[in-house]
């Protein structure tokens, strides 16, 4: 089974309680799906990315800017 590289997490990236959602191979629908999750139910939401060990992607939907 191969490992999708895009890795999509709701919490905030070192925080001990980051939950695994979802993974893609392609960074664009990695993005489109957090953001359909963020919609749905608000918060932080990260797309990490497993090759490069690096934060590609995060929103807050939590606390929308005024």
């Amino acid at each position: 089974m191969a490992v999708l590289p895009f890795n999509i997490f709701r919490g905030r990236l070192g925080n001990k309680e980051v939950v695994w959602l979802e993974a893609f191979e392609e960074l664009a629908r990695a993005r489109d799906r957090m953001l359909q999750i963020a919609v749905k139910e608000p918060g932080d939401y990260f797309v990490f990315s497993l090759p490069s060990h690096s934060l590609m992607l995060s929103v807050d939907t939590a606390h929308p800017c005024a």
